[in-house]
């Protein structure tokens, strides 16, 4: 079967999505080749997210234009973002498409695609007319809070005399920055540019913060490497 060979300069996101077959369960995936099982989140838009009862985004139409081009058939497992990773070691998916960042780490256990989103800088968001920080070094003697498991978190986990809280969701973090329980929310652009239509968004400004960028791939399991050659 040819390689897969993928090539997006630009991201746009469209949301155009068939139906899939979602399932929740813990079943092993088929061997047969016949059937691609991808866990995903349905809490990161646009990559991927909830709408109308189903999990649609970027990530989705992506992988299923992957699918489609190996003649499979898409398999989408929903689980929270933090598990996912476990899942693909363990062999019950294959694939993860949930806007996931390749790091070193994380490349010790997993096959990473090439990007095919690259240069998602982060934001530096604040509410209520407070100026965003635009470096690392003005986080400091302020708390901070970010998506636990995306890239803001493991940068600035490893980044001294930070105050770091951490939240599942963008909508959490924004709600906790409403709150008064964090002073600024570390995210990427593409992750926060939806919810600059919700209501009273104008209270929150955002700036980037300096030479700080996310990329997104897919993680392919090491249970199947010729999988992981097909996709790339």
């Amino acid at each position: 079967m040819k390689k897969i060979v993928i090539v997006i300069g630009i991201l746009i996101v469209t949301v155009c999505v068939a139906p899939f077959l979602i399932k929740k369960n813990d079943l092993a995936p088929e061997a047969t080749g016949s059937v691609l099982v991808v866990g995903t989140s349905d809490d990161y838009p646009p990559y991927t997210f909830s709408k109308d009862g189903k999990v649609v985004g970027f990530d989705i139409d992506l992988i299923q234009e992957v699918a489609q081009r190996m003649a499979c058939t898409l398999e989408l497992k929903v689980m929270s973002f933090d598990v996912l990773l476990l899942e693909l070691q363990r062999g019950s998916i294959q694939v993860i498409a949930a806007g996931l960042t390749p790091t070193a780490e994380r490349a010790r256990k997993v096959f990473f695609s090439s990007p095919y989103v690259q240069g998602d800088p982060l934001l530096a968001v604040t509410y209520n007319n407070s100026t965003p920080p635009s470096t690392l070094g003005s986080l400091k003697n302020k708390t901070s809070i970010v998506n636990e498991g995306y890239t803001a978190d493991f940068y600035l986990s490893t980044q001294p005399e930070l105050h770091l809280e951490k939240r599942e969701t963008v909508a959490e973090c924004l709600l906790a920055l409403k709150n008064g329980k964090a002073d600024v929310y570390v995210v990427a652009q593409s992750a926060f540019q939806p919810f600059l239509k919700m209501e009273k968004a104008a209270l929150f400004t955002a700036a980037p913060l300096a030479d700080i960028s996310e990329q997104y791939a897919f993680a392919i399991s090491k249970k199947y490497p010729e999988l992981f050659e097909k996709i790339e």
